[in-house]
């Protein structure tokens, strides 16, 4: 390994290109120079990690940024950098006593300061201490006479956790007509869109994006959307362009980009192709189950993908059983709000006998059972979408079962959380 010292003028050309989201003009500088692991000093560190976060291997971002810090821990912004990984893997409260300590640093720029202080904001809000969060937020945008994008975000983002989405979106807008390069909110404004189930409007959105950012996030958002309406061709040309805008892919995403593309072969019921895709995918993940499912079941070679046209509804915190319940009474023709149910039947989650109470009084019949894969089918063959809870320890989920995919031996569901259906190995 070695120990390279870039020109400090060739990093900040390749900063400036970053900070434009002109990602493959940088690495046109870039690529021509030493290996992005052997850059050195704090300025190499952090302009490589931006790199590798840029180009499609944020994990080795992660790592460079930590290394940044361990060789340079009285750098500000390496340690500002470092801690995306930190607190990844350790619970964001044991860094209260070291941020706040941290923060005393007359040295520190007041640039890292905010980025500092709504980092330590937005972790209030992950522990859903929202008037923390806002406080510190606030103090981060006063540091600066004109705060930057980043730190603007990190608000935006503190009103979404509380499921306050229509104000984060006008936050989020501001942030992006002040800069409309900015990826992470062009990437926002576009999630917060589709959670208010304005999907055509993220989709526009997004596609104008592309016309001012080079970054690869900006495509592979596109296909997520084209993905949950089944429409390959348009799934496979943006994934296409998120492959081309990522020339440090990481092997992990490549084998997520096998998966997506076995997907599609699926839904174009090419078993060829699907087959081939999904080898290539992480050892005994999901993909590798289910080819294993379609290789080894007698019948799996006549199955058939059946999926019945239940719409999404995002649900806020703590109200999947609302959100799932509207889903399915919208699938018969009924409007409910979910937050009108869940006014009506939550209390820091749903009890399972509110939600009978719920559907009785609504006029809808409802039984208990234990899912099986061929009770299933029955039901979506007879156009009945269902309820279905998951359990863990500390916790349950409920979503609807709205198809299946007797090919591969999944179920496919509309889980609130998510704006993409899910599948899932019924064994």
């Amino acid at each position: 390994m070695g120990n390279i010292i870039i020109e400090p003028a060739v990093l900040t050309e390749i900063n400036q290109l970053l900070d434009q989201a002109k990602h493959q003009k940088a690495w046109g500088i870039a690529k021509g120079l030493p290996p992005l692991n052997d850059w050195r000093e704090a300025q190499g560190r952090i302009t490589a990690r931006r790199l590798c976060n840029a180009l499609g291997d944020s994990r080795r971002g992660y790592v460079l940024g930590y290394l940044g810090w361990r060789e340079n821990p009285e750098d500000d912004r390496s340690y500002f950098n470092a801690l995306f990984l930190r607190a990844f893997r350790t619970p964001f409260y044991f860094f209260e006593e070291e941020i706040l300590e941290r923060l005393k640093r007359p040295e520190m720029t007041d640039e890292v300061r905010a980025d500092l202080m709504a980092f330590w904001g937005y972790g209030q809000s992950l522990l859903r201490e929202f008037p923390k969060a806002h406080q510190y937020l606030d103090e981060a945008l006063s540091i600066e006479n004109e705060p930057h994008s980043w730190v603007k975000l990190q608000k935006a983002l503190i009103f979404e956790r509380e499921d306050q989405f229509e104000k984060a979106l006008e936050m989020v807008t501001d942030v992006w007509e002040s800069n409309k390069s900015y990826t992470p909110s062009i990437i926002s404004r576009a999630n917060l869109l589709t959670k208010l189930q304005k999907q055509d409007e993220a989709v526009e959105f997004l596609e104008q994006g592309l016309t001012l950012s080079e970054s690869a996030e900006v495509p592979l958002h596109l296909s997520g959307i084209f993905s949950d309406r089944d429409d390959c061709v348009l799934v496979k040309k943006y994934l296409d362009d998120y492959l081309l805008k990522s020339p440090l892919l990481s092997k992990k995403s490549q084998a997520w980009v096998s998966g997506r593309l076995a997907d599609i072969a699926l839904l174009e019921d090419d078993m060829t192709e699907f087959s081939e895709e999904a080898r290539k995918t992480r050892p005994k993940g999901f993909h590798q189950k289910i080819l294993k499912y379609y290789e080894d079941e007698p019948s799996a070679k006549s199955g058939q993908r059946k999926k019945l046209d239940v719409e999404v509804i995002r649900q806020h915190h703590m109200t999947c059983a609302p959100a799932t319940l509207a889903m399915i009474s919208k699938f018969y023709g009924d409007q409910h709000h979910h937050l009108e149910i869940a006014d009506a039947i939550c209390h820091d989650g749903t009890p399972w006998h509110k939600e009978k109470i719920w559907c009785l009084e609504k006029g809808y019949k409802i039984q208990e059972f234990s899912v099986t894969f061929e009770a299933a089918q029955k039901l979506i063959d007879a156009g009945i979408p269902f309820t279905l809870t998951t359990e863990a320890l500390d916790s349950a989920h409920l979503q609807a079962c709205i198809g299946y995919d007797s090919r591969i031996g999944v179920l496919i569901l509309r889980d609130p959380s998510s704006s993409h259906y899910a599948e899932i190995y019924h064994k």
